[in-house]
């Protein structure tokens, strides 16, 4: 896991909230969590955890020893969907007597993800719509052929070899558009199984 600075900051603004605001909780009075200052300060993230605590330690050692003791808080710690951890200690007054807050911020940045290609989302959109403008011009032509007489001649076999080279060209349209969607939709699942720490 490495420091990051921008969850450094996050993590003073959530300390200095609370000792502001005089309470010791993941969401503040107003309903503000770890969530809330993290975007504040811009980092975008995918999944975002939080240890806080209070009291007088003896160091270093012996704060983040209490939150190893501790289950939860020893998880965060462990926890191998997070990469990245900002972390703001201070002392102040709280609830009238002076006392140490800390607060670590973890993170799971959106960047560690692969994102869905968007000029893959942008050309499925393309043929979609230029599937939807053909089939109208297949429907079209399909029925002008449906009402000519004679079903024969020069005339007649132009409006066919027209619609037969439309029918071509949609198909062809719609198994490139579905390798596009495949594509797309794999790429998706990956982002989704990243994010979901799989």
């Amino acid at each position: 896991m490495s420091e990051d600075l921008e969850l450094n900051t996050a993590a003073t603004l959530k300390l200095q909230d609370m000792f502001q605001k005089q309470y010791f909780a993941h969401l503040s009075p107003s309903g503000e969590g770890a969530g809330d200052f993290v975007k504040e300060v811009g980092y975008e993230f995918i999944i975002i955890g939080e240890n806080l605590a209070l009291g007088n330690f003896r160091d270093d050692q012996a704060l983040v020893q209490a939150w190893i003791d501790s289950s939860g808080h020893r998880k965060n710690i462990l926890n191998e969907c997070y990469s990245e951890i900002g972390v703001a200690v201070d002392k102040g007054m709280f609830e009238g007597k002076e006392t140490w807050l800390a607060v670590q911020i973890f993170g799971l940045p959106l960047a560690a993800c692969p994102l869905p290609d968007e000029n893959l989302k942008t050309k499925i959109e393309v043929y979609e719509d230029q599937l939807e403008k053909l089939q109208k011009t297949i429907e079209s032509l399909e029925a002008e052929i449906e009402v000519m007489y004679p079903k024969r001649g020069a005339a007649y076999n132009q409006k066919v070899r027209q619609y037969n080279n439309l029918v071509t060209q949609y198909n062809n349209l719609v198994k490139e558009t579905k390798k596009i969607i495949l594509d797309y939709n794999t790429q998706v699942e990956l982002f989704n199984e990243c994010a979901a720490g799989e």
